[in-house]
């Protein structure tokens, strides 16, 4: 139901995209600070006085992301550097490895979602690259999970994630090339080994981000990251793998200059 209007959002751009990613962008980072501050509490930071470190988080998160979507990068950036001083400030680090996960969170979440802006301001191909990605992520999400379920097989990271398989790992990239490959015979996409390699490339970077989410939910022991979702957790249980492919397709178009090195 949530994936309509996503697509509807990137279509439509502007201040819908922005609408959009702000309000993901907070959803993010109310769940974020829920799990880092509440290990061996009883309830979130925000039940009795608002926790000054969560509010600053979040404060942080929706500043950086509106200062983004006003086309202002770098002011972003000094925002999440400036909130990250001040969120460890405010905790002191006394937690030390949650606190720190905590802080560094706020790149986590903020960066995302200025990688999104900013390669949706690329006139010539931003909205295609932001649906490219998603259907490289979501081909891959799909072919790991039937790779895996049906063929099973050997532990990718036991340890981080049990259920996760080299055959599922194997599946996601396959599915993720396949789909591209199959874009480009119908004409969609360029059909030629740079733009296939380039989608499997984010599909692995994409399960990487996976497996991050995964190794953080099992050091604060938590099975989701939030409940929002009936059945399917939160919202950063959901775009695990895109909170690491988009950053990555962002730093693949600012090294080449264009998006055109994607499209051609």
């Amino acid at each position: 139901m949530l994936i309509p209007v996503v697509l509807a959002a990137i279509w439509a751009g502007g201040i819908w995209l922005a609408a959009l990613l702000l309000a993901v962008a907070g959803l993010m980072a109310k769940e974020w600070v829920d799990t880092c501050l509440t290990r061996g509490l009883d309830a979130p930071p925000w039940t009795a006085s608002p926790n000054p470190a969560a509010v600053a988080f979040v404060g942080a998160v929706v500043l950086a992301g509106m200062t983004a979507a006003l086309g202002r990068l770098l002011p972003a950036f000094a925002i999440i550097v400036a909130g990250g001083i001040a969120v460890a400030a405010l905790t002191g680090l006394r937690r030390r490895a949650d606190d720190v996960i905590l802080t560094l969170g706020l790149a986590y979440i903020t960066i995302p979602v200025i990688s999104v802006t900013w390669l949706a301001h690329d006139i010539d191909y931003g909205t295609k690259t932001l649906f490219w990605v998603l259907a490289v992520v979501w081909a891959t999400d799909i072919g790991a999970y039937l790779a895996g379920n049906l063929l099973g097989g050997p532990k990718l990271l036991p340890s981080v994630s049990p259920s996760k398989t080299w055959s599922g790992l194997l599946g996601g990239l396959i599915a993720a090339g396949g789909l591209c490959a199959a874009a480009g015979g119908m004409g969609i996409a360029p059909l030629n080994g740079r733009f296939v390699t380039l989608s499997v490339l984010v599909s692995l970077v994409a399960q990487a981000g996976d497996l991050l989410e995964s190794r953080l939910k099992r050091h604060f022991e938590v099975k989701d990251f939030g409940t929002i979702i009936p059945g399917h957790g939160g919202v950063l249980d959901r775009v695990d793998g895109l909170l690491t492919a988009f950053p990555f397709v962002a730093c693949i178009q600012l090294w080449t200059g264009s998006g055109e090195i994607i499209w051609r």
